[in-house]
């Protein structure tokens, strides 16, 4: 149940460690490496069809948390140097 919002904040806290192309593909890895681990997990104790169709749904609404929390980040971190940078002359 916690796994959408951790990967929200983990989308989050990883993007604001980089400019925008960087921190996406710091992201998509991060998600990759849970999920790599994850069913690693699983394959060895045995997963069944049900479980599995489960298991992609999973996956993917924690791709799509962790994407938006970075996309989130990168978009303020945009704002907030366009409104550092638009009052400059």
């Amino acid at each position: 149940m916690a796994g959408i919002p951790l990967m929200f904040l983990a989308g989050w806290w990883v993007a604001g460690w980089s400019q925008r192309k960087p921190g996406i593909k710091a992201v998509l890895f991060l998600w990759l490496a849970y999920t790599t681990i994850d069913l690693a997990i699983l394959l060895v104790v045995g997963i069944t069809f049900r479980v599995a169709i489960i298991l992609i749904i999973s996956f993917a609404t924690k791709l799509t948390a962790a994407y938006v929390g970075a996309w989130l980040r990168l978009r303020q971190q945009a704002e907030a140097g366009a409104a550092a940078g638009g009052g400059r002359m």
